[in-house]
């Protein structure tokens, strides 16, 4: 996968926004693992010890889509 894929699966598992920035097109075979207590911190940790990716917050603009209504055509 490559590192933008694994970013998208990190924004899925923490349920936040997770932007690739490391430059890397290349793609890798990723093992990772962490604990499933349900603790955010374990996975940032994991990812540093296993992988040498390191996340850190960030402010910034993403764009969002929201949809707040649907209906059958």
């Amino acid at each position: 996968m490559t590192t933008k894929d694994l970013a998208r699966q990190l924004s899925r598992i923490l349920g936040i926004f997770v932007l690739d920035r490391t430059g890397l097109a290349d793609s890798y075979d990723i093992d990772f693992q962490w604990p499933t207590d349900g603790n955010p911190a374990s996975i940032v940790t994991a990812m540093q010890q296993q992988l040498g990716l390191k996340l850190e917050p960030a402010n910034g603009m993403a764009a969002i889509c929201v949809i707040d209504n649907i209906d059958k055509p």
